[in-house]
């Protein structure tokens, strides 16, 4: 059986949550060409200067219909080791990968321990970088001991509002195959 078929039958309300595992660096050419996180990273390399993080505004809806289902935008709110990241805007894919839409949560308030270090680590390295961090998230079935997973892969990219804070998108989506069916 397939990894389409398998993902259709197991169906993602029986799958955990991209949320219940952490992140594992990959580099971009780990992700399969046809992935919207390498094309939102062209995108992403358009905008910015060399050393520099672009400005959120210089990113239009128009650049990116092909990652509009798949993004996760946080905003930071509070500064050092008060700061949280907020999630402003989740798209449909996203939801159906969260088991959810999380839009208005806070990061710590929807992942737990490793799985939330490693974001929260991963989103402040992308910032201090000045660059953006690919990772895989593997997702196991909730049921049947987890005889099944997929492993789902994440671009994070960070911006600069006009007021010098920081917002960070995450595309996040799975295999092609299974990209093809997810409604």
């Amino acid at each position: 059986m397939d990894l389409s078929t398998k993902w259709h039958d197991t169906h993602h309300h029986r799958m955990m949550s991209i949320c219940d595992s952490p992140l594992t660096q990959v580099a971009l050419s780990d992700l399969d060409p046809d992935h919207p996180a390498v094309k939102f990273d062209r995108v992403w390399q358009f905008l910015s200067e060399t050393g520099h993080i672009p400005s959120r505004t210089a990113l239009g809806i128009d650049q990116i219909p092909f990652a509009l289902k798949w993004i996760m935008l946080f905003e930071a709110i509070g500064a050092g080791s008060e700061k949280r990241y907020r999630l402003r805007l989740q798209g449909s894919g996203a939801a159906q990968l969260t088991n959810g839409d999380l839009t208005g949560q806070y990061l710590d308030e929807f992942t737990r321990n490793d799985c939330y270090q490693s974001r929260h680590q991963a989103f402040e390295m992308a910032t201090a970088q000045r660059k953006p961090i690919f990772a895989d998230i593997s997702v196991e079935s909730a049921q049947n001991n987890g005889e099944f997973r997929v492993d789902v892969s994440a671009g994070i990219f960070p911006f600069l509002m006009k007021t010098h804070a920081e917002q960070i998108i995450v595309v996040v989506a799975p295999p092609l195959s299974i990209r093809k069916i997810m409604h």
